[in-house]
């Protein structure tokens, strides 16, 4: 191949490429001890903090993986977990079913931490500080 014709290939790369960040025990053990924690908190001793903390990382895994055709299932457990906690109010006592189901969340939430990259995660918790800054009330509906 000439090299005129290599430039031309070349030149139909769009952008440069990134390498993506794989998610490093430190970064994933913190985001889910923080996660943990707030369920371990809202099973034990509900408050409206616990319920917002565990909203906030619910929101923010499912902004990272949302329209990611590898997290079709995950996304639908992310949705059948903002069902259970959106109507919720603290500090009303979680039935068993929510339990299982917060939990199961939790669970599939520390697999999902990790198969994602730092960037995207990044990107989704900006995106999120944002929304919740234009408008606070969304912090409290996952």
């Amino acid at each position: 191949m000439s090299n005129r014709h290599r430039k031309a290939r070349n030149g139909k790369r769009s952008g440069r490429w990134q390498p993506r960040t794989p998610m490093m025990g430190r970064s994933c053990d913190r985001i889910s001890l923080d996660m943990h924690l707030a369920l371990a908190r809202l099973f034990s001793a509900p408050t409206s903090a616990a319920r917002d903390d565990l909203a906030d990382t619910l929101n923010v895994i499912g902004l990272a993986i949302q329209g990611d055709r590898r997290f079709v299932e995950e996304m639908a457990v992310l949705n059948q977990a903002a069902a259970v906690l959106d109507p919720y109010q603290a500090p009303a006592p979680l039935g068993d079913d929510a339990r299982h189901v917060l939990s199961h969340a939790g669970s599939v939430i520390d697999t999902i931490l990790g198969l994602l990259d730092l960037e995207t995660l990044c990107a989704a918790e900006h995106a999120y500080v944002a929304a919740v800054k234009v408008n606070p009330r969304l912090r409290t509906q996952p």
